[in-house]
């Protein structure tokens, strides 16, 4: 069956009134929607916040980067959307199917639960499907995603903004589901900057004194705007992820000269290494004074570097950096505090979950 029939075939069986509703196949096999199938909104953020790209770095080096091809308008934009829900006792199977345009970390009363999805054609859309049953509790809930919408570089396609969930609680004629709609909330995360062009490492420039405290237990986004629906693209089904979830694996840093916690002071480097290239993000815990900068690039063996990133620090927070996968055997770090600030910046745990298929798991790509 192709496109144009299985569009005409859900819209003939009432699986969805529009083009704003994604459909949720329960199979990679399925060919024809079904009567009764999840479906659930796709929503944005009302306050649109766009991020512009550089043409700057080794991506304009790319035929598709460079300067002899057209130049691309998007820009990035990053959102955070936010379900608050109460339970009135604890669901033994609760999971979240996740549809994003193009990256999503999400965490379940601030623990954090992964991220995706998978890299997938867009006319072959897929979602995630996460177990969250142990992180819920009886009261109040929260399920919060932060959604990074990137612009297309030549690596990345170009994708209209866009966000559908379906939470099921329970298993059953008795399950409960709570779709992504308008009772969702939903607003820009301002702590993100411009960055590069990427090819490989997709840079990530914070300023924490601007950002959210999304990710935290306890927070609450009752003040927040409502999401609202956006159109998709021309399609509305979306299959299940072809290949397994990634499993990530925490592992620690080799430090020559130092061990967590401790002070590194102003202007100077420190050189983090691992034994072997692996494909993962640092996660790195620490304390500093306000506007204090910490900057980190990923080294390769034969000396060079590539996604160098940045975080400024702002008042009264312990700070999370975690930063997006990359490919790396060492990571260069190096803090750059402003003339107001009088204290080193303190790492107190740096530690690197490295990405990988389930060994279990056979995968194709094509």
């Amino acid at each position: 069956m192709n496109r144009r029939m299985f569009l005409k075939a859900g819209l003939a069986a009432g699986a969805t009134a529009s083009l704003q509703r994604v459909l949720f196949l329960p199979d990679a096999a399925a060919e024809t929607p079904a009567t009764g199938q999840l479906s659930a909104q796709m929503i944005w953020c009302n306050e649109q916040t766009r991020i512009p790209v550089l043409r700057l770095g080794k991506a304009v080096g790319i035929a598709s980067s460079g300067p002899g091809s057209p130049l691309m308008e998007d820009a990035d934009q990053h959102t955070v959307f936010v379900r608050e829900f109460d339970l009135d006792s604890v669901h033994a199977h609760a999971s979240i199917r996740i549809f994003a345009y193009t990256r999503y970390r999400l965490h379940v009363n601030g623990a954090y639960m992964g991220r995706g999805p998978g890299r997938f054609q867009n006319q072959r859309p897929e979602y995630d499907t996460r177990e969250i049953g142990r992180e819920l509790r009886r009261g109040k809930n929260t399920v919060a995603l932060l959604v990074h919408c990137d612009a297309p570089t030549g690596r990345i396609m170009r994708h209209a903004p866009g966000f559908a969930a379906m939470l099921t609680l329970g298993e059953g004629e008795g399950a409960a589901s709570i779709a992504s709609d308008s009772s969702w909330r939903a607003r820009p995360e301002f702590s993100f900057g411009p960055r590069e062009e990427a090819w490989a490492s997709i840079q990530e420039h914070i300023d924490a004194r601007r950002g959210s405290d999304w990710s935290t237990p306890g927070f609450s986004a009752a003040q927040w705007p409502a999401a609202i629906p956006v159109e998709g693209p021309d399609f509305f089904p979306v299959w299940p992820r072809t290949t397994p979830l990634q499993m990530e694996k925490r592992r620690a840093w080799s430090v020559a000269s130092s061990s967590f916690p401790f002070s590194l002071e102003p202007s100077k480097d420190l050189v983090l290494d691992l034994p072997e290239i692996v494909q993962g993000y640092h996660d790195l815990e620490f304390d500093a004074e306000e506007g204090s900068e910490i900057e980190a690039s990923y080294l390769l063996p034969e000396g060079e570097s590539s996604g160098k990133s940045s975080y400024i620090a702002r008042a009264g927070y312990r700070h999370g950096w975690e930063e997006i996968p990359s490919h790396s055997n060492s990571s260069h770090f190096a803090s750059s505090l402003d003339a107001q600030s009088c204290d080193a910046l303190r790492p107190s745990k740096c530690a690197i979950p490295s990405s990988a298929q389930p060994a279990s798991s056979a995968t194709t790509f094509l």
